[in-house]
């Protein structure tokens, strides 16, 4: 884990995203995190799985079906926006 960057990122979430304003960063517990390695909580939650359909399954509702809103995929590295009427709430 690189701390300066999740500190860095984590402090722009906090000026810049409104869900993340009431949150304060604990540097001392951001200290405390391994420099080169995974943080055990991180490391306790992930699992390898040999079936690689989960993929689909776990992708639906976080990655838009560009075919199915009938737009093309994107090569210019640019975030493609949906139309309202296509965005998921809640």
């Amino acid at each position: 884990m690189r701390r300066r960057v999740v500190l860095d990122a984590l402090q722009w979430l906090i000026v810049n995203n409104h869900h993340y304003q009431k949150y304060e960063v604990d540097e001392d517990l951001i200290a405390m995190m391994p420099e080169d390695d995974v943080p055990v909580e991180i490391l306790a939650a992930v699992r390898q799985e040999e079936d690689v359909g989960v993929i689909d399954v776990e992708k639906d509702g976080y990655v838009p079906d560009l075919e199915e809103i009938g737009q093309e995929p994107n090569v210019t590295g640019e975030t493609p926006s949906l139309p309202k009427s296509e965005v998921k709430k809640g």
